[in-house]
């Protein structure tokens, strides 16, 4: 039976496609077949180059691979078609996990970047900073070693790096389990002219002669005020301080009921005239704080104070002998005001004679 032109017509319009459709088929499945004994291959070469890295400790040699200051890192336009199969290579051995043998080839193509982020990502600080290192960026090493919690070897690159702020917070973070480093911190931080981080730092470690110090030479009297209130700070501190520094101490503090409480504990652990002094100059001003002060002080420390300021040379200014005398009575210590009002008279200048009047003198 023979067929058709119409027939073979409608047949064609069938086969054909199909034809075509087995045909592309065929090519991606062979296509398949060869890419992957060619990437077999390729990963093959690339252990075998790491290897070989790894046992003459110098980089893979790479054809074509310009220099490292060529052009900037991670620039994958930039590679040649031969670089860009060693990327490859190198991100098919990330996805087996072996992190060090693809940084070393990420290297060789002047990915450092990539190479860094490889390692610090699976846990390689070393490695990571070593290629900083190698690149002269110990300030990045740094960073990485900080960012993982690593202080001590921060420290470490922060200092050649000059950085003895950011060098300084890595040995506090360090000391927060180790008190010992809270004295580099703190040399640290006076190096980097950050007094008050230095005299936080040093307060941790009870380095009172040298807080005093830094205080006085640094006019940090806030500071020291503060640290003067714990009472065993005050009764090795006080007595070595000048009488003009006790005077700028005593001025530096604010007009508040704790500040005269500071003022008797003080008077109580350097009993003597310069402190006496400064003490009754700084509260001349408020009858009330004047009580306070007062109120602090047991009756031997009263009469001492009493005694000091009768025997003064010159006499003390009259208002501020009557503010004391207020906050005595006031306190119902009759005895101590009397005695400050004989002083108050004594300081009063005598009436010139009457001779004297007459002829105008």
């Amino acid at each position: 039976m023979k067929t058709s032109p119409a027939d073979l017509g409608i047949l064609a319009k069938f086969f054909i496609p199909a034809f075509i459709l087995c045909a592309v088929l065929a090519y991606l499945a062979l296509r398949r077949i060869v890419v992957y004994f060619w990437n077999g291959r390729t990963r093959s070469l690339a252990k075998k180059k790491v290897e070989a890295a790894g046992q003459v400790q110098v980089p893979i040699a790479v054809p074509a691979v310009p220099a490292p200051t060529a052009r900037k890192t991670d620039r994958f336009d930039q590679l040649s078609s031969e670089q860009k199969r060693i990327y490859m290579q190198a991100k098919d051995l990330v996805d087996q996990k072996m992190f060090v043998e693809a940084a070393k080839l990420f290297e060789t193509i002047n990915f450092q970047r990539k190479a860094i982020d490889t390692l610090e990502s699976a846990g390689f600080i070393d490695e990571a900073c070593a290629i900083l290192l190698r690149m002269g960026a110990p300030y990045r090493a740094a960073v990485i070693y900080e960012r993982n919690n690593l202080f001590l070897k921060a420290g470490e690159y922060y200092l050649q790096d000059g950085k003895l702020d950011l060098a300084a917070r890595c040995y506090e973070k360090l000391a927060e389990k180790n008190f010992p480093y809270f004295r580099q911190a703190g040399d640290y931080f006076l190096q980097a002219g950050l007094i008050d981080s230095c005299l936080q730092a040093y307060s941790r470690l009870e380095l009172k002669d040298e807080i005093l110090r830094i205080c006085l030479e640094h006019s940090k009297q806030e500071f020291l005020v503060r640290y003067l209130d714990l009472p065993h700070h005050a009764q090795s501190l006080l007595p070595q301080l000048t009488a003009p520094q006790l005077q700028d101490l005593a001025a530096s503090l604010g007009p508040t009921p704790q500040s005269a409480m500071s003022l008797a504990h003080w008077t109580m652990y350097r009993p003597d005239e310069a402190m006496v002094l400064a003490v009754i100059a700084k509260l001349s001003a408020s009858k009330d704080l004047a009580q306070i002060y007062w109120a602090q002080l047991d009756d031997n420390f009263c009469n001492f104070i009493c005694g000091v300021l009768n025997t003064q040379s010159k006499p003390l200014p009259l208002e501020s002998i009557h503010i004391h005398v207020e906050a005595l009575q006031a306190l119902g210590r009759t005895l101590f005001a009397e005695q400050l009002i004989a002083l108050q008279n004594r300081s009063v200048p005598p009436p010139p004679p009457v001779g004297a009047l007459a002829i105008g003198l």
